[in-house]
């Protein structure tokens, strides 16, 4: 099947305007996750805190029965936190967060101590 030059130039042009136009629309529900974990100050200041953390390579690994019985890294504790806050439990995600952030702090704690550290030996 073969069209004429000028038929064939019109039909890509309007392909090609409404391809450029169109844009992927977000199920209702994908928009809504978004703008929850976002919207999560915990979440936000637990990514903060583990970031510092991460850049003084001093980042916990944490006990959490929530998720298993063994010590997990505090990278994977916000991950199961931003599952949750996906999930519509906002309680939960903002305790993980806050458990995040405040391991993080002390471990940027404990990182900034022993940069100073000397050794001591008694007399």
């Amino acid at each position: 099947m073969s069209f004429p030059p000028k038929l064939a130039l019109y039909l890509f042009s309007i392909m090609l305007v409404t391809g450029c136009t169109s844009k992927p629309e977000l199920a209702e529900e994908e928009s809504t996750k978004v703008v929850q974990i976002t919207d999560n100050e915990d979440i936000l200041q637990a990514e903060t805190d583990l970031e510092q953390a991460r850049q003084r390579h001093s980042e916990w690994m944490v006990r959490e029965p929530a998720l298993k019985h063994e010590p997990l890294p505090l990278g994977s504790i916000l991950e199961y936190a931003k599952e949750k806050q996906a999930a519509g439990d906002t309680l939960e995600a903002s305790r993980l967060a806050k458990k995040v952030s405040r391991f993080a702090r002390l471990g940027l704690e404990q990182a900034l101590r022993q940069q100073q550290a000397r050794p001591f030996y008694p007399q």
